[in-house]
């Protein structure tokens, strides 16, 4: 819980607060405990470690394994790399995609977009596993600033920051908690309570196919009634992702899983059959619930979420990675303008101007979980016919309207 007093537990380096109560701290003088160590919370780190701060990372895995899925990544997103030096290694490690092909669910296009005017112009679109992302980001943040197997149980209000009671029951002192911990964020229920995440009403479940049929740098996504098929290529592999209709906290057992997925898209068509029969175990699949949040507070007090724990978008928009990463390097500039005294101004300065970008964001991946996934037959025929003929200038330019605008 967020207290106003400290919990009763010895402060690390708390013989060193009286010479310091009342002093104000400038930018890289700041404590920064920074709770996840996913995409938000390592760009976050290296971007204030670039700027002279020595933030605290805790990461409640004690390693990351080859836990997710494919991420593409914009260049809303990857351009954060640029600044971190990363992007060369990025493009090396990725695929950069070339098209997104439409498909009807027995197989047939409906429409295919070439990613290669926004790329002229922006940048590429490029795909790669989250442990690449993860791996990548860590490699600009200094080691000893992650702690593994750690995470924030308590966090209390002083006159002299904030005190966060780590699970083993060690405390320390800090100026300002960020909460990078995804969208079941301990952080955010810390210091907000519940917040209820919206279910659209669609599961789905992700996993990587062995690298027998690497397809073209190309993402083909089939749109059936009430049912997705999605291929994302990779460096030498791909991931696919299966979804379907489902009410909330359907039961889901291991042992019938496979069996229900090959019964649910048996009658899809193009590389569909092949990636059926290729199903891997299923605990080498992630179920993905498609729920999004849209929290009224992203701060209280020096207590500030950024990435999914503030803002988890639908994964049908494909931004929730270069969300996060955006909002790092807006929260990393905040910092850096200013000190201890007006810190709550300055995170709340933060959500400000990201606020708007986000809700709209969330509202387009909204509507495009909608057409996605119409359930009703005249529905989809209807929306399959107007794929067909869509002209690609109303489509690409949504998307360009989005990776122009500045954050």
């Amino acid at each position: 819980m967020l207290m106003v007093s400290p919990p009763a537990v010895p402060i690390r380096g708390a013989d060193a607060l009286p010479p310091h109560r009342g002093k104000v701290r400038y930018g890289p003088e700041l404590r920064v405990l920074i709770v996840g160590g996913g995409v938000a919370g390592l760009t976050l780190a290296a971007l204030l470690e670039q700027r002279g701060f020595t933030p605290m990372v805790v990461e409640k895995s004690s390693e990351y394994g080859d836990a997710g899925y494919v991420i593409g990544l914009w260049p809303a997103g990857s351009r954060i790399l640029k600044g971190l030096r990363l992007f060369s290694r990025f493009c090396d490690v990725g695929v950069q995609c070339s098209h997104f092909i439409i498909a009807a669910a027995n197989g047939d296009t409906l429409h295919s977009f070439s990613f290669e005017p926004l790329a002229r112009r922006y940048g590429p679109l490029v795909d790669l596993s989250r442990l690449q992302l993860i791996e990548l980001l860590r490699s600009a943040v200094d080691a000893r600033r992650l702690r593994f197997g750690a995470t924030v149980r308590e966090i209390a209000e002083t006159p002299d920051g904030l005190v966060a009671v780590f699970d083993d029951g060690t405390a320390e002192l800090f100026d300002v908690v960020v909460g990078c911990d995804g969208i079941h964020s301990s952080v955010r229920q810390l210091a907000f309570g519940a917040v209820p995440l919206d279910y659209s009403g669609v599961t789905g479940w992700a996993f990587w196919l062995p690298p027998d049929f690497v397809p073209p740098p190309e993402v083909v996504e089939y749109w059936g009634a009430g049912k997705f098929a999605g291929m994302y290529p990779a460096r030498n592999r791909f991931c696919a992702v299966l979804a379907v209709q489902s009410p909330a906290n359907a039961p889901d057992p291991a042992e019938t899983r496979i069996a229900r997925l090959r019964e649910a898209f048996a009658a899809f068509g193009g590389i569909v059959p092949w990636v059926l029969r290729e199903l891997p175990a299923p605990e080498h699949m992630l179920r993905i619930d498609f729920s999004d949040l849209r929290g009224a507070q992203w701060t209280r007090g020096r207590v500030v979420l950024i990435g999914d724990a503030a803002h988890a978008i639908l994964p049908t928009a494909g931004m929730g990675a270069s969300l996060a990463m955006e909002s790092a390097a807006v929260l990393a500039e905040e910092l850096c303008r200013t000190d201890s005294k007006f810190l709550i101004a300055c995170l709340e300065q933060y959500a400000a101007r990201r606020r708007a970008r986000v809700d709209r964001i969330q509202a387009q991946s909204r509507r495009l979980a909608q057409v996605m996934f119409a359930g009703n037959g005249l529905v989809t025929r209807l929306r399959d016919r107007a794929m067909k003929i869509i002209a690609d200038e109303p489509v690409l330019d949504a998307v360009d309207d989005m990776l122009a605008e500045r954050i």
